[in-house]
């Protein structure tokens, strides 16, 4: 009776080693983003390729991936299993008004927290999407790590006027 299991149990014993062995082969990409001050909200974020040129906008941008996620603590881990090597984009945001949108002010600067990989400034409004590129290497045995630090547009004090 044992005699007749051993093969299925070698063949079971084979199939969980191999699965193990191709998923560690490829962990994907992680992206850390940090500096969430209020635990409130959805995260909306993307996955972009990286345009050829420097002319090409966000709009004509196509997400490979677009999903949210609901913000319960000041730092959040987004994967991307399996993913091809390449020259890849995320974009993330804070929607703290819950209307799914990232809300500019009139200047084109974000007025709700937002970040790129690359961390690029956003003191002159929002950057090109080739300033946001970077380089995933699938052949990495390592899991690849990108950090995005959301940029939280502080809120001026208005002076009382006398």
């Amino acid at each position: 009776m044992i005699l007749n299991l051993l093969p299925r149990m070698f063949a079971v014993t084979l199939l969980i080693v191999m699965c193990t062995d191709l998923y560690a082969q490829n962990k994907g990409l992680v992206v850390e983003v940090q500096r969430i001050k209020k635990i409130q909200g959805e995260l909306h974020y993307q996955l972009f390729s990286c345009p050829d040129t420097e002319e090409t906008s966000w709009t004509t941008l196509i997400p490979l991936v677009s999903r949210k996620t609901e913000i319960k603590t000041d730092s959040l881990k987004l994967n991307f299993p399996m993913l091809k090597s390449g020259q890849y984009i995320v974009r993330a945001f804070q929607d703290l008004n819950g209307n799914a949108e990232l809300d500019f002010s009139g200047n084109g600067i974000p007025k709700e927290p937002t970040g790129f990989s690359n961390n690029p400034s956003l003191l002159l409004g929002y950057p090109n999407p080739v300033d946001s590129c970077f380089l995933y290497d699938e052949d990495n045995r390592e899991t690849e790590l990108v950090v995005i630090k959301l940029n939280n547009k502080k809120q001026r004090k208005r002076r009382k006027v006398r």
